[in-house]
């Protein structure tokens, strides 16, 4: 229920999850560009990519009502929209 609070256009919006005995699994929503990783080399997009990067960990760390530190944050788990905008 915390994560579903956390709305922020940096973020990745979560549509669902399941806990079962052993496995646990988050459903998020799909992103039209794949991840950071495919992508960084191109230096022009990469810049664009950190300023939104950085607006969502902000977002998270003090301008939510809940504090969230991302314990996983690599260029793997950025994930692009359609316009390149990074969605951590």
């Amino acid at each position: 229920m915390l994560i579903v609070k956390l709305q922020h256009k940096n973020l990745v919006r979560l549509l669902g999850c399941c806990i079962g005995r052993e496995e646990k699994l988050l459903v998020y929503e799909d992103m039209a560009n794949t991840s950071l990783d495919a992508f960084l080399f191109d230096w022009a997009k990469l810049a664009a990519i950190v300023g939104g990067i950085t607006r969502g960990i902000l977002y998270l760390h003090d301008d939510s009502r809940l504090k969230i530190i991302h314990r996983d944050l690599k260029a793997s788990n950025i994930l692009l929209d359609e316009e390149m905008n990074p969605r951590i």
